[in-house]
This record gives C-alpha cells, structure tokens and sequence, in this order.
C-alpha cells in the first residue's frame, strides 16, 4: 500500500508540474496577446489622429491651390492687358511717326 501511495504521489507530482508548465506557457501567451491588443490600440488612435491632421492638410493644401489660381489668372489677365496696350502704343507711336 505504501509503495501505492508512492507511486500515486510521484505521478500526481508529475501531472502537477506538466500543468503548472502549460498554464504558465498560456499565462505567457496571454501577456503576448494583450501587449498586441494595447499596441493594436495605440496604433489604431495615432492612426485616426494622423487622418484628422492629414484631412487638414488636405484642406489647407486645397485652399493654397485655389489662391494659386485665382492669382495666376489674374496675373494672366494683366500679362494680356499690358501685351494689349503694347499693341495699341505701338500702334499708336506708328500713327504719330507718319504725321511727323
């Protein structure tokens, strides 16, 4: 009977130690997936801040592009309106060349 005791002791020892082994492997494997879901977290509200920035860049970025062209073609226009007078000087300058 002791020798049954024993034996019972050393295996329950044995399974104990087997399943200390595997709870700590899935206590460690549950650390991993908690560290990946706060990193996971981080992540995704660095990511909704870098969009709220990047849309008003993007409005900003739109807003120059506007001013841009708006002052191009103003600046197009008074290329066109000098050119115009240029015409109507030269024009003019001949007109007063054949009275002389």
């Amino acid at each position: 009977f002791v020798t049954f005791v024993d034996k019972y002791r050393r295996i329950f020892a044995q399974k104990r130690e087997e399943h200390m082994e595997q709870r700590d492997h899935l206590v460690a494997g549950l650390q991993k997936l908690e560290e990946a879901a706060d990193q996971v977290s981080d992540l995704s509200t660095q990511a909704i801040e870098q969009q709220r920035l990047l849309a008003e860049k993007q409005i900003e970025a739109d807003d120059a592009l506007q001013r841009i062209t708006v002052a191009m073609s103003a600046a197009s226009e008074r290329k066109k309106e000098v050119e115009d007078l240029q015409v109507k000087l030269g024009k003019e300058e001949t007109d007063l060349s054949a009275r002389r």
